[in-house]
């Protein structure tokens, strides 16, 4: 056995590790996000405070929220969100049972909430070109005056 049979498997472990480091580094809405209720919209039923954790999946984000509504009651929820312009159950926003998600670009994607089959919400999810700071814009397909937006900072 030569010295550069352990050497090239090793090398070729470590090219891999990196490259997959890269990729989930380059992932923008990767990471821990907390709600900034100044720079957010007050709505009746904002959240006093909000902070999730997304992860980069195939083709998507597996999200992990705790928030504490507008109410004071404690949420907890976790969600999956695949970028295939598919249908999926959702269950995270009890009236929706389905989400349709695409990403726009590099660092905004859009989800289409439907209660059967009928569309009912938007929700559009934009990283700064910094990552520092993500909105989600929440747009009422039934009344078309209700917008509402969070601002969320990495932390």
């Amino acid at each position: 056995m030569n010295r550069y049979s352990l050497l090239i498997p090793a090398m070729l472990v470590f090219a891999l590790t990196q490259a997959a480091a890269v990729v989930a580094g380059d992932d923008p809405f990767v990471g821990t996000w907390m709600l900034n209720v100044d720079k957010s919209s007050k709505a009746a039923n904002s959240p006093k405070s909000d902070i999730f954790k997304s992860e980069a999946i195939e083709n998507g984000l597996k999200i992990v929220r705790d928030a504490v509504n507008a109410d004071g009651t404690k949420v907890h929820t976790e969600q999956v969100v695949v970028f295939d312009g598919k249908d999926h159950p959702y269950e995270v926003f009890p009236p929706a049972t389905s989400a349709t998600c695409s990403l726009i670009g590099d660092s905004n994607y859009a989800c289409l909430l439907k209660r059967d089959g009928q569309e009912m919400l938007k929700i559009y999810d934009v990283v700064s070109g910094d990552g520092r700071t993500q909105a989600l814009i929440f747009a009422s397909r039934q009344a078309r005056d209700f917008v509402v937006a969070y601002v969320y900072e990495k932390q």
